[in-house]
């Protein structure tokens, strides 16, 4: 049994504002932090949320998702949306800094029992979709990094590069269509 579905991404914030218009257009999605300060969800928009590491779900969703908001065990004052619900979509944002990007990526827990995860693999598969249609570039590991277009733009210029968390560079090659 697989514990998930993940793809990995780096996308600069014209490659986000991308990504979160089609999720917004064909899921109407919201997207919140997945770590709060309180225990309730501040849901905006798919991309008007600049955390780092957020949540992002079909807006008729945000009851079910508030109701799993659980206390942190090792922060005291702190909460977050439970990783193993398995109703939204777990994006950690890429990291730009001074033209160099460590990839981020989205992930979905599947091994929940909801209702509503037939919903989110299809949300899930057709944003991995659009991503290996709009995105230039693909790194050559095992589990692909797709760089979005305006990123790789900037890569083949020589304005950006793409690293991995440890700094080294990501190898990359065309996508073949």
């Amino acid at each position: 049994m697989t514990m998930g579905t993940q793809f990995r991404i780096a996308a600069d914030k014209h490659d986000e504002r991308l990504l979160c218009e089609f999720l917004r257009e064909r899921w109407q999605a919201l997207c919140a932090s997945r770590f709060l300060d309180r225990p309730v969800l501040n849901a905006v928009s798919a991309g008007e949320c600049e955390s780092a590491e957020q949540i992002v779900f079909p807006a008729d969703l945000l009851e079910l998702i508030q109701s799993r908001v659980i206390p942190l065990s090792e922060h005291e004052g702190e909460f977050q949306v439970y990783p193993k619900a398995g109703v939204c979509l777990e994006w950690t944002r890429a990291e730009e800094k001074d033209g160099a990007v460590i990839p981020g990526r989205f992930y979905l827990n599947t091994r929940s029992e909801d209702d509503d995860l037939k919903r989110l693999k299809a949300m899930m598969k057709s944003l991995a979709n659009f991503v290996r249609k709009q995105c230039p570039l693909v790194s050559k590991d095992k589990l692909p990094i797709f760089i979005g277009p305006n990123l790789a733009s900037r890569v083949s210029k020589g304005d950006a590069r793409v690293l991995y968390p440890g700094g080294s560079l990501v190898p990359l090659e065309a996508v073949k269509k």
